[in-house]
């Protein structure tokens, strides 16, 4: 018997995505002057699927499964849409490491590195042996 659903309407569902979303979005950290004193600056927390599946208490695979289900669909393929812009955006500021957004968008988004190679066949021509009879 499979396990029940940990979300059943669609707003349930959206209400952890958007309090997910701001969570990082909103994210502040504090940093110390030279003078001793504390300040406290924006510092974004970049989306990622993990932290979508971890705000949600779930697995990538029951993420996968909800995507099945036509009134969670149209919600996870948005949600996701905006972590890859987010990914993107971040990576090309230099604010996440290039080598793990690299690794993020060819495993969750279906990127490829696509190389184009030019190849030439070239037969050679058998040699012509002339038989004496």
């Amino acid at each position: 018997m499979a396990r029940p659903k940990l979300y059943d309407t669609e707003e349930e569902f959206e209400e952890v995505l958007n309090a997910y979303i701001s969570d990082c979005e909103d994210n502040t950290r504090e940093i110390y002057t030279k003078e001793g004193g504390v300040v406290t600056i924006s510092a974004p927390i970049p989306l990622s699927i993990e932290g979508l599946c971890h705000a949600l208490q779930m697995t990538r695979q029951s993420l996968l499964n909800y995507t099945k289900d036509d009134k969670f669909f149209d919600i996870i393929k948005n949600v996701k849409r905006r972590i890859l812009r987010n990914q993107v955006e971040m990576g090309l500021m230099g604010i996440t490491d290039k080598t793990m957004t690299i690794f993020l968008l060819k495993n969750n988004h279906a990127y490829t590195d696509k190389t184009e190679v030019e190849q030439t066949v070239i037969t050679p021509k058998a040699p012509v042996i002339e038989v004496e009879q």
